[in-house]
């Protein structure tokens, strides 16, 4: 086997995804940060320049919403590792309610992408995620 190799290219298409963890809030009447579950459920794609679109839906210790990325970038490195930076807001209002950092590692000539979130404002998280590439056509995914 050789060197692993990725670009822009190996990682462009529509993803289905999924998220699932705890991020530690500050809650009323809490002396210390608690953990909060979180969850997400979406479709999304990204394009030869790493600029990625799309949306779904967000829980949060129970509250459900529906949000999209405005702003999402990512960016992989020869060895197939790499980081997406994303704002998200709700879809209703356009409202911005987060942005944040991820981790990845793409396998599987980019058909899979592993992720951990490293980064959220306001928010210390603790979650992994998986998005799957449905095609390799970079299309805007449909809203829920």
């Amino acid at each position: 086997m050789g060197e692993p190799h990725c670009s822009n290219a190996t990682v462009a298409g529509t993803y289905g995804s999924t998220w699932q963890g705890y991020v530690m809030m500050s809650l009323s009447g809490q002396a210390q940060s608690t953990p909060v579950p979180v969850s997400y459920l979406g479709a999304g794609a990204v394009d030869y320049q790493g600029k990625m679109t799309g949306g779904g839906t967000f829980a949060t210790g129970g509250t459900i919403m529906d949000v999209t990325f405005p702003d999402a970038t990512l960016e992989i490195n020869p060895d197939c590792t790499g980081t997406v930076t994303w704002s998200m807001q709700l879809e209703s209002s356009n409202q911005p309610i987060g942005q944040g950092m991820d981790r990845l590692v793409a396998l599987d000539n980019g058909d899979e992408l592993i992720l951990m979130t490293v980064q959220m404002a306001h928010e210390s998280p603790v979650t992994l995620g998986s998005m799957k590439r449905i095609s390799a056509v970079a299309s805007i995914a449909p809203s829920w």
